[in-house]
């Protein structure tokens, strides 16, 4: 059985060969690729120290996930233009399938036979595909965003707020607990209660029950 392995979109070899030697620290965690004993948690632990690395993410910044929420923050608020998320860092979830993928293939020509379903791969309809993720790219409200672009506080003219929906960290100049046009934050308790817009303001059922 032969089998090919994945890349990451958009970074190509060269991309990967200077990130390595402009980076020797990675080098001693990067050999648990020729250990045929690693466990995935190892496996997934240096591989995102070095992807860390191939995208640049800020030092303060220690995750993929955290690091592929500002990308799209940024993203958004500088674009009117459809957001790409395959052009996104991957998430955590999509590089550890990749990575499982990269120790499989090392370890094929190290000449040690590992079983693929192991390792990123599964079987469907008889034949041997990547997995790609187990979980969703981004959440649905995400996925389907309109953001604005204020520079105040988001009142009558701002374009959430036109499109009856609320404010969010993708706006160009979203302004937290400033912005009248926030997701309002409510107990559990509060399950019950609907938020309707009308009339250019947003209120509850239980509001609506009042007047």
């Amino acid at each position: 059985m032969q089998l090919v392995g994945s890349a990451i979109f958009q970074q190509g070899k060269i991309k990967h060969l200077k990130t390595v030697q402009a980076h020797p620290e990675l080098h001693d965690s990067l050999l648990v690729f020729n250990n045929e004993s690693a466990t995935h948690e190892e496996i997934l632990r240096a591989g995102e120290k070095y992807l860390l690395k191939l995208f640049k993410v800020p030092a303060n910044t220690n995750t993929l996930n955290c690091h592929r929420y500002d990308v799209f923050r940024k993203t958004g608020a500088s674009s009117k233009k459809e957001i790409k998320l395959s052009r996104l860092p991957p998430t955590v979830d999509l590089a550890k399938q990749h990575l499982f993928r990269v120790y499989l293939q090392v370890q094929l020509w190290r000449g040690k036979i590992l079983n693929p379903l192991d390792w990123g791969w599964e079987k469907v309809d008889k034949k041997i595909i990547p997995i790609f993720t187990k979980k969703p790219p981004a959440t649905d409200s995400l996925l389907s965003v309109i953001s604005c672009a204020c520079t105040k506080s988001c009142e009558k003219n701002c374009g959430c707020k036109k499109a009856g929906m609320r404010c969010s960290i993708i706006c160009k100049n979203f302004q937290g607990t400033s912005c009248l046009n926030q997701q309002l934050i409510c107990d559990d308790d509060d399950d019950d209660d609907v938020e309707l817009y009308k009339d250019g303001q947003w209120t509850t059922s239980i509001d609506e029950d009042n007047e």
